[in-house]
């Protein structure tokens, strides 16, 4: 009898591809990862922690004073809820924010010294409850979990760079030519058109201008040359 395979070949129904929820390995890991914050909340319930607290306390263990920004990255968390959490952690006394004094753009984030007196008891629930999860797995196994884990976290990073280079690319201007633009081989008035005589100046004729005659001198145009030096004597 042959095994199922683990990943099934998807199967074409009248709605369209049929993917049922069983073969979801993203699935398994929410619902899992659900199991985990139900029996965590259990222990933090006294305290007025949230589990949604308990991811940027954990961040804040591992290193205090980090920036908002950054702890929005390190605890994979969208800048609004980061804030959201942060004001609720300080109306309960666990952290304060503090503008930074170099950048006055950042604010850090340390904890207060009730957070930090925490810090012991709240380890040691997350660490239970890591243990009753994982028992009966041998360190192979727990080892070779993280080694999955983590390649399925960097196979979704990968995804999500690519596609944020895709959009910030389409975001940018086209890049103009290099180089001094190139003349046109035509006149302005010749591209528009307009025949490049027709823009053109008369040329000016060379010599005396000739005299005319007014009606005052008994004619009504030019005279000859001979006639007009025969005046001046």
């Amino acid at each position: 009898m042959s095994e199922e395979p683990i990943f099934p070949t998807p199967e074409r129904d009248g709605d369209g591809w049929d993917f049922p929820l069983e073969h979801s390995i993203g699935a398994a890991v929410r619902f899992t990862h659900r199991s985990f914050l139900q029996e965590l909340q259990v222990y933090l319930e006294p305290y007025a922690i949230t589990v949604g607290m308990w991811f940027f306390l954990r961040v804040l263990y591992e290193e205090d004073g980090l920036t908002q920004h950054e702890l929005s990255r390190r605890s994979r968390s969208m800048d609004a809820t980061t804030v959201e959490q942060l004001r609720n952690m300080e109306r309960i006394g666990l952290v304060e924010r503090r503008r930074s004094e170099e950048d006055r753009r950042k604010i850090h984030v340390y904890l207060t010294a009730r957070g930090k007196s925490l810090r012991g008891e709240l380890l040691h629930f997350a660490q239970d409850v890591n243990q009753a999860a994982l028992a009966g797995l041998s360190d192979g196994e727990v080892g070779f979990l993280r080694l999955v884990l983590a390649r399925i976290r960097s196979n979704l990073d990968a995804r999500r760079r690519d596609r944020e280079q895709i959009r910030e690319a389409a975001a940018q201007p086209a890049k103009r030519p290099r180089g001094r633009p190139r003349r046109n081989a035509q006149p302005p008035a010749a591209a528009n058109g307009v025949p490049p005589a027709a823009t053109e100046a008369a040329p000016r004729r060379r010599g005396r201008p000739r005299r005319t005659v007014s009606a005052s001198d008994g004619g009504n145009g030019p005279l000859p040359d001979k006639v007009q030096g025969r005046e001046g004597s």
